[in-house]
């Protein structure tokens, strides 16, 4: 059982010398073109997303239906699978002060500690990173670190800082200009241990006149250990408290 619950956390390389800070803001306007236009970003700034679709757990070698909320640093993820013929729902929320984790009903863990809660912060940080810098948002430097090859095409980075978090990587495909892998560090939930993760998306969707991420492979420390393929995207006004009401 502990390595479901470690499982539920499905949610980057250190970064070289940047470059010109001009063409990394080339690069984001290019991006925004791709993804939709800034007219269209900026209508969606402030909504939720509900996601349905199919995860593949590689460390319980196992597939799954995945459900996923997030929207105003608040996020809930569900997970269906069978692990040795036990059917096992596994829920993971966090409302912005508390996060909790629950098998089948019966709560799992509870995390309130700041020390333990700040990864989790981060993780969410570097998930919305390429869409604050699209939306030009304030308090955020990006700069240019180089070329390279994504799902073995090539494509374009741009190191982001921001004032209290660590920087994130972020990855564009050259042709199309889509945000193609999210680099940062993290911190391993079952082990505490640092280490580097990378968010690659392989195939979009159109959701509401915007490219929104159909597939996507996480990796930690060079290893797969999830994929995501969602068949359902929905935009909401706002998260419902109710999606965060722990189990009792």
């Amino acid at each position: 059982m502990r390595k479901a619950v470690i499982a539920a956390a499905v949610i980057g390389l250190i970064c070289p010398i940047a470059r010109a800070d001009d063409e990394s803001k080339k690069i984001v306007q290019q991006a925004i073109a791709a993804h939709g236009g800034a007219e269209k970003l900026a209508k969606l700034k402030d909504k939720s997303v509900h996601q349905i679709g199919k995860i593949t757990i590689e460390q319980l070698n196992t597939d799954g239906k995945f459900e996923a909320y997030a929207g105003g640093k608040k996020f809930k993820q569900i997970i269906e699978f069978s692990l040795n013929g036990q059917d096992i729902k596994q829920e993971t929320a966090f409302d912005g002060k508390i996060l909790w984790v629950a098998v089948n009903g019966k709560v799992a863990a509870t995390i309130d500690k700041e020390e333990y809660l700040k990864p989790i912060k981060e993780a969410l940080h570097a998930e919305t990173v390429a869409g604050l810098v699209m939306l030009g948002e304030k308090g955020y430097e990006t700069a240019l670190i180089g070329d390279g090859m994504v799902n073995d095409k090539p494509a374009v980075g741009i190191r982001v800082s921001a004032k209290d978090h660590k920087d994130v990587t972020i990855w564009f495909d050259k042709k199309t200009h889509l945000l193609v892998k999210i680099q940062n560090r993290g911190v391993d939930p079952g082990s505490m241990q640092e280490v580097e993760e990378e968010r690659v998306i392989t195939e979009y969707m159109d959701v509401d006149g915007q490219k929104r991420p159909k597939r996507a492979i996480v990796h930690k420390d060079g290893k797969k250990v999830a994929e995501v393929e969602f068949s359902e995207v929905k935009y909401l006004d706002k998260l419902d408290d109710s999606i965060f009401i722990k189990p009792e």
